[in-house]
């Protein structure tokens, strides 16, 4: 059947035709104008042929993976399929709409936030500014940045940005989409995503391009691979004979150093000349497979003894030259690892054919190490790797020759007498002991088998919990964790590693095997299997508790032993995400709860907020979550949680309260109206609380500066009590006394603080005025006075049915008063939102400007900033 073809000359059915492309930069810097100009490379002796004479047909809806190592011109190939780069020479032709991410950032504008980014780079896609507006929430919906889309792109995480133009790209519903390793950078849980959406893409018939060296994803993405080599086409095929094609190469290329070798063992050394081969170079000339015999082998049975020599050759001076083993079975697993520097075995180094080992069997620069092990195998066909690198450092090394298919190896079983399941034989043994079994800490549910399978998962293994662990670890900071710290369910280990490459002491626990063995492997720190219902630790071993995407795998009936838990080994303070909808699968998430709930339960269990609960979480922000919750506790004092109980504060709560043990909108407020102060207080000096109240407003003006000290007034001895036993020791900065707020004058002398708070005061005071009077003798110069009342809290006759409350305020009221004795600066208004004034209105903590027409502000409370001058 005879193919049409556009009006492009492309047939219908091809996607892209490549023909003859070339590309050469030049190294000319004479002419760059007239090059610029004319689009005409003038030839020079510094030129780099990227490209050179490169066909191939890409029909549509095939997805081509495209191998070369660097410099091998993949780069510049896409750039030219994008029409982001002209060829020097050849033509490219393409049929249908095409997107490509190629560097990161490009298309982007770094001073415009990300929504004005979404919208340039979909115009630059072709896309008009209503066409993008009908996906816009597509498009942020699986970004998922969150409120960055509302910051400068300068602000962005390289995996931030990367989410970003991956999500344009593939909502702007293009025909080619060409991929350059932009699926590198970002979190293992977004690439799940990108891989999911890619296959449904793939599915609907899309023409993909795409830039990786991972085998197992090129599989999964791809039906056939280019592979290019110093600007070539070397070979046109399907994924995995282009793989082998791709990894021979780079081989070769590792071996090109040594001149005149084969594999053959009798090699004879006289072709070296040991003048000119001094650079840092190591061939494998052949691996065989022994027997206990030393008699080649290549069939055992479990138990036995397996020998495997390694012979090489290496020039030049490697002090730290390794030769190792790698066993996969063929499923291609991985099952065991071992070189000679595992056991210190390096030596003083090689010093050149010819130099060393003058007499003896050994033969100038050849080497033969034979390795011996236990064939504790399970019954499979085994592939041996072998491979020689230079560890130069604990951490870095150097390839300097591998061999994948060096050897081969089949293992059987005699059931009658070895009898095992699994890859290896553990020599696993037995023994009965009685132990006593405590019912309430028995587990509804086997986690660690349940979640084996979990992370067994091919797009589960190795991904990481919600955003990139750098941004969760610096958040975790503002915490101000010292000493040793507890990661809760750890998964993937990512935050464990991230921690210890700040040199933090953190052990990451999770009840899944799979995957500890996975951060053994793969990531820095410490690492154990254990029960989350029975932590392996002593009673306050650390000193913080963090846990992310993993509270919410837990069922309810099992939280309570897990929260016991968790109070028992923490000292101080806990550090929380926690999913509050259904996982996508609709099964992993067991426990599905609002933040609420889970603050409740924590407080219930020996929990406050922590004093900074708010810096994290702001309070406008409360309304905003929808996917997770992140939740900021501290350790009540033991001592302090049996005297003062909450039904001991329930008790007092018409005028004093923990809001720190409370979880609702009320205490919400006025946790953020401490903040805001927080927010306003210098970083040193002398700070008042004028009734302080059960200290807890203290407690978050204070929180991790010691060079800050924070005074609190309150008129009853058993509040100021309740502040000693809960608050005073925290950080060493505190001080509670009582008195009364009408005579602050006679406690301290005059120009003493810094700043004077007072939240929740004035209205109960006979006389405002007198109160506002002492705050101006007791504040230095320039200092700042901050207060709030209830905004017009009255019945229809005008009274506040508060009998505590002697005076019904508005913003006008407050700011003439306070402006008898201070100058007011700013006034804020503040809803706890779904009140009773305000039912449709969310969390507001809002300026205001001073002078407008106040009556028109919306507010349940009147917040007032005022200065001496």
């Amino acid at each position: 059947m005879r193919e049409t073809t556009s009006n492009k000359g492309v047939s219908t059915s091809n996607a892209v035709i490549a023909k003859n492309i070339s590309k050469v930069f030049s190294g000319n810097y004479t002419y760059p104008l007239v090059e610029s100009l004319f689009g005409r490379t003038i030839k020079g002796k510094n030129d780099f042929q990227a490209l050179n004479d490169v066909s191939f047909i890409i029909r549509k809806g095939e997805a081509v993976g495209i191998l070369g190592e660097n410099g091998s011109g993949k780069s510049t190939l896409l750039q030219i399929i994008a029409k982001t780069l002209k060829p020097s020479s050849g033509t490219v032709q393409t049929n249908g709409k095409l997107a490509a991410l190629l560097e990161l950032g490009s298309g982007f504008n770094p001073d415009f936030t990300g929504k004005e980014n979404i919208y340039l780079n979909a115009s630059i896609l072709g896309l008009s500014k209503e066409q993008t507006s009908q996906v816009l929430d597509q498009i942020l919906d699986f970004a998922d940045i969150g409120d960055f889309v509302n910051r400068p792109l300068n602000t962005y995480s390289s995996g931030m940005m990367m989410r970003l133009a991956f999500a344009v790209q593939i909502f702007v519903e293009p025909e080619i989409l060409i991929v350059d390793e932009a699926l590198s950078v970002g979190d293992q849980f977004f690439k799940l995503k990108c891989f999911e959406k890619l296959n449904a893409l793939l599915e609907k018939g899309i023409t993909f391009l795409y830039v990786s060296h991972n085998e197992e994803t090129l599989r999964g993405l791809t039906n056939r691979a280019l592979v290019l080599h110093h600007g070539k086409l070397v070979m046109d095929g399907g994924v995995q004979e282009c793989m082998d094609e791709y990894n021979l190469s780079m081989g070769q290329k590792r071996r090109t150093l040594i001149p005149d070798l084969t594999r053959k063992p009798e090699l004879k050394w006289s072709h070296l000349n040991p003048s000119t081969d001094r650079r840092k170079e190591a061939r494998i000339l052949h691996v065989q497979v022994l027997n206990e015999d030393e008699k080649q082998c290549d069939h055992f049975q479990s138990g036995d003894i397996v020998k495997v020599a390694l012979a090489f050759v290496a020039t030049g001076h490697i002090d730290g030259l390794s030769a190792g083993l790698r066993i996969r079975n063929k499923e291609g697993a991985k099952i065991y690892s071992w070189a000679t520097a595992n056991q210190e075995t390096r030596g003083n180094g090689v010093k050149g054919v010819g130099e060393m080992f003058q007499s003896g069997d050994d033969q100038g620069g050849s080497y033969t190490v034979q390795y011996e092990f236990l064939c504790n195998l399970g019954a499979n066909l085994y592939q041996v790797e072998a491979f020689i690198t230079d560890d130069y450092s604990r951490k870095e090394k150097d390839v300097l020759d591998w061999v994948s298919e060096a050897a081969f190896l089949k293992v059987d079983i005699d059931k009658a007498d070895n009898f095992f399941g699994g890859v290896c034989d553990l020599k696993m043994k037995a023994v009965l002991k009685k132990s006593e079994c405590y019912e309430h800490n028995v587990a509804k549910i086997d986690y660690g088998r349940l979640y084996d399978g979990y992370w067994a998962l091919p797009e589960r293994h190795g991904s990481e919990s919600f955003d990139d662990a750098t941004t969760v670890a610096s958040e975790i900071m503002k915490l101000l964790p010292d000493g040793k710290i507890l990661d809760f369910g750890c998964g993937m280990g990512s935050l464990v590693d991230e921690f210890t490459s700040r040199g933090f002491d953190i052990i990451g626990i999770d009840p899944s095997r799979k995957a500890i063995e996975y951060c053994q492997e793969n990531c820095e720190g410490s690492f154990q299997t254990g029960s989350i219902l029975h932590l392996p630790f002593e009673d306050e071993s650390f000193d913080t508790v963090i846990s992310t995407d993993c509270l919410e795998h837990i069922a309810e009936e099992d939280l309570t032993a897990a929260i016991r838990e968790i109070a028992r080994v923490t000292k101080s303070q806990v550090y929380l995400r926690i999913a509050t909808r259904p996982d996508r699968d609709k099964k992993w998430h067991l426990t599905v709860k609002p933040r609420k709930w889970w603050e409740d339960f924590f407080i219930r269990h020996g929990f406050r907020l922590h004093p900074i609960t708010q810096k994290i979480s702001p309070f406008e922000n409360l309304e905003l979550e929808t996917k997770e919750a992140t939740l900021c506790l501290e350790k009540i004092p033991k001592t302090s949680l049996k005297k003062y109980t909450k039904e001991w504060l329930l008790e007092r709560r018409d005028l004093h309260t923990d809001m720190l043990r409370e979880s609702n909108r009320r205490s919400d407020a006025h946790i953020a109206r401490y903040q805001l102060a927080r927010e306003l207080s210098p970083q040193s000096g002398q700070v008042l609380d004028a009734a302080c109240g059960m200290g807890y407003g203290s407690h978050i003006l204070g929180f991790g500066r010691t060079k800050l000290n924070i005074i609190g007034v309150d008129m009853e001895q058993e509040a100021i009590d309740y502040c000693n036993a809960n608050f005073s020791l925290s950080g060493g900065n505190l001080e509670f006394k009582t008195g009364e707020v009408e005579e602050l004058n006679v406690l301290f002398p005059a120009e003493t603080f810094d700043m004077v708070c007072s939240f929740e005061t004035v209205e109960h005071i006979k006389d405002p005025r007198l109160f506002l009077l002492a705050v101006r003798s007791l504040l230095k110069p320039n200092g700042i006075f901050i207060c709030s009342v209830p905004n017009m809290w009255c019945d229809e006759k005008g009274k506040d049915p508060n009998p505590h409350h002697l005076h019904v305020f508005d913003f006008e009221k407050i700011v003439n008063l306070v402006a008898q004795a201070l100058e007011p600066q700013k006034i804020y208004s503040q809803i706890a939102g779904n009140g009773n004034r305000f039912p449709d209105n969310p969390r507001t903590l809002r300026e205001c400007e001073i002078g407008i027409d106040y009556s028109q502000i919306e507010a349940e409370w009147c917040l007032l900033v005022a200065r001496k001058v």
